[in-house]
């Protein structure tokens, strides 16, 4: 039984839920239902305006893998967050204030294995925009974070652990665009930033941040792990440019180029991530759209002798009457991801509509 659900609360709050229960763990896959191994259900409470966000929600886990065990694994999930935006006329720029709480419990009492932890964390910061002369823009961010952590089941830790985490950034962009004769129009940005964040990394088990995604999305962010049980600290410095050519008759494309520097390695950045060492690998990403229904995206790390740690790439092509898909992934050994060995395949997955009663799909997957 699969459902799903969502309902419009007074004073704009929204409830959506949705539910994820089997009567045998191999019934999903025995019967070609769906590929899912894990089951989440979860309820989730919030409301979005344009100075203030409110979440909670609470999700519940279930793991149909032969190899998993449900009560050693973080079963029972709750989250909390909550943001609020000032615009103070007289300093200018923007101010925000908020607070987050997460928590995770195992059914088990055994200890390390049953650790249950919980987290909160309050912030507050100012951010301000400039644009200067001859189009540079300069953004900058100074602000707090206070962290606390419960830590229960787990003997290797203390009970309690908490700390501040002051924190600034500047960075600077020249964004610059240019229109073809075509029509089409290209758009070049080179960015730059220097961050710097305080205090000292809190003994704490690594429980949310053990997957490190390196990509255009954080290039700039003020700390590249996932999850607040760790920050990147010190001095951090971050370049790169930004491409693209949009034509509204053809092609669109884009290109990203990135790398990160810091003062000191943190060894809690795995291999595959590609930011290990006091120089990150470089990172590019690239995209190719186009009006007649093709897609393809790549993004790769590689280092100065272009051995790449981890590379990916999607192609999908769509039309009225079918669609086709293939992916290749390429992930280097890392234990600290449980991976002992490289990752090398390629999978391709399609369909076609024949006529309004039949469709004929087919899907491949190979381990190179």
């Amino acid at each position: 039984a699969f459902g799903e659900g969502e309902l419009d609360l007074r004073n704009d709050f929204k409830l959506e839920f949705d539910f994820e229960s089997t009567s045998d763990d191999a019934y999903l896959k025995e019967y070609d239902y769906s590929n899912k191994d894990r089951l989440d259900s979860a309820i989730t409470l919030s409301r979005a305006r344009r100075d203030e966000f409110i979440s909670a929600g609470l999700i519940n886990f279930k793991s149909l893998r032969d190899n998993e065990r449900n009560s050693t694994l973080p079963t029972i999930v709750a989250d909390t967050f909550y943001e609020r935006r000032f615009f103070p006329a007289k300093l200018g720029g923007e101010f925000r204030v908020n607070a987050t709480g997460h928590s995770h419990i195992r059914y088990s009492n055994e200890d390390i294995e049953g650790r249950d932890v919980a987290r909160f964390s309050a912030g507050a910061e100012w951010l301000n925009a400039w644009t200067v002369t001859g189009g540079l823009r300069a953004e900058t961010r100074i602000g707090v974070i206070a962290d606390y952590f419960d830590i229960q089941e787990d003997s290797t830790f203390d009970d309690s652990e908490s700390g501040f985490a002051p924190f600034t950034t500047l960075a600077m962009r020249y964004p610059m665009t240019k229109t073809e004769a075509s029509g089409a129009t290209q758009f070049l940005e080179p960015v730059a930033q220097v961050a710097w964040t305080g205090g000292s990394r809190l003994d704490v088990p690594n429980e949310e941040s053990t997957r490190v995604e390196f990509d255009t999305g954080n290039l700039l962010a003020l700390s590249r792990f996932p999850a607040p049980d760790r920050r990147e600290r010190d001095l951090v410095g971050a370049y790169g440019i930004n491409w693209a050519r949009f034509d509204p008759n053809g092609y669109d494309t884009a290109l990203a180029v990135g790398q990160v520097f810091r003062d000191e390695e943190d060894e809690d950045f795995t291999r595959t991530s590609g930011l290990r060492g006091t120089t990150s690998d470089y990172l590019v990403a690239a995209q190719v759209t186009s009006v007649s229904g093709l897609e393809v995206t790549a993004r790769s790390i590689f280092d100065n002798d272009f051995d790449f740690t981890n590379a990916e790439v999607r192609g999908q092509f769509r039309n009225d009457r079918g669609e086709i898909s293939g992916t290749y992934l390429w992930l280097i050994d890392d234990p600290q991801e449980d991976r002992n060995r490289s990752v090398s395949e390629i999978a391709l997955d399609g369909s076609y509509q024949i006529d309004g009663n039949w469709t004929a799909s087919a899907d491949w997957r190979y381990d190179l």
